[in-house]
């Protein structure tokens, strides 16, 4: 019987490690459509955190490249306007949400990850520049 508990103990706290890590965090992640039909202000930056390539490819007007891989991404974002707003996007999500984690962790509370990337602002209508 201990031995059946053990695995059942075992097996639950696994299973409540990745339902955690699976989770979207409502406070940090924005859809594509709400995205699109903000009113972008000079308070707010877009940033692209894909690599070099992917935005030479193609990005949403006016993004930055701030290339989520780089050794200094850290660096460069704690030099960022904590007072501005960040909308932070890559291919589909997952480095951006990484990205935003990182950045709110430095302080910088309107972090927002643009969820699903730049597949799910495109399938919105968003037109890329090269």
């Amino acid at each position: 019987m201990k031995i059946i508990f053990k695995y059942f103990l075992i097996l639950f706290t696994i299973l409540l490690y990745f339902s955690g890590c699976q989770a979207d965090n409502p406070e940090i992640n924005i859809s594509a459509e709400e995205f699109l039909d903000l009113d972008k202000t000079t308070e707010s930056l877009i940033l692209d955190v894909r690599t070099n390539s992917e935005y030479t490819a193609g990005h949403l007007e006016n993004a930055v490249l701030l290339n989520l891989r780089t050794s200094d991404f850290s660096q460069k974002i704690k030099e960022l306007d904590k007072n501005k707003t960040y909308y932070v996007y890559c291919l589909s999500g997952v480095r951006s949400r990484s990205a935003v984690k990182k950045m709110r962790k430095e302080g910088i509370t309107k972090a927002y990850n643009i969820k699903g990337g730049i597949n799910a602002l495109m399938r919105n209508g968003a037109a890329l520049t090269k």
